[in-house]
């Protein structure tokens, strides 16, 4: 059976999210053309991975539907999202063979379904890891600094608003030994940003 991918289920919320505030609004007009435009979106998503969908477009091409009916329909349509593959240890510890006194989170305690990507904060250290599939479809990884300073901001890699830190990478610039440095801000909860990544190529 086909199935979404996470980020793929994340665009749909949001879509069907901005179709809800749309349904609120009063503009007849207006609301026509942007909500074909929105379920045109939506349908994409489906028709891309070859799911049929009609069931759902149906029951969300509603004015009336409320956002508590919408949160249904999304939570019903998880049943066709892929589960993410988690790492097994030994490949965790080949990611980060550099890494002394690793600290990784419990994978079994994580919802598969609403993983784009791990990610974790070690406090004791002020470091954040990443695991995630490259383009190639294998396991790599990055980890660097992390402020333990949060603030208001967009995040660089889900380019949504939230609480936010800045990662810091280092990278060897040349043969002498030197390194620059580089920061981004990014969410600090990798929960809140991997429920709002609606595109893996951002990642």
């Amino acid at each position: 059976m086909n199935q979404l991918k996470v980020y793929e289920f994340n665009q749909v919320q949001s879509l069907v999210t901005e179709l809800v505030r749309l349904y609120k609004t009063n503009d007849i007009k207006t609301l026509q053309a942007h909500k074909d435009f929105l379920l045109n979106e939506i349908k994409s998503v489906f028709d891309n991975k070859g799911i049929d969908a009609d069931e759902f477009l149906n029951a969300i091409d509603d004015i009336k539907l409320s956002r508590k009916r919408a949160e249904q329909l999304l939570e019903k349509l998880r049943a066709v999202v892929e589960d993410y593959e988690m790492p097994s240890n030994p490949q965790v510890s080949k990611l980060f063979k550099k890494v002394k006194k690793l600290k990784v989170p419990d994978f079994d305690e994580m919802d598969k379904k609403s993983v784009c990507f791990i990610a974790w904060n070690d406090l004791s250290s002020n470091r954040k890891y990443f695991i995630y599939k490259n383009r190639d479809k294998q396991f790599d990884r990055i980890y660097s600094e992390l402020s333990p300073n949060k603030i208001k901001g967009f995040c660089k890699i889900c380019n949504q608003e939230s609480k936010v830190s800045l990662f810091l990478c280092k990278s060897k610039t040349s043969g002498d030994g030197t390194y620059k440095k580089k920061g981004d801000y990014i969410c600090s909860d990798s929960e809140v940003c991997n429920q709002h990544l609606p595109d893996i190529e951002d990642l």
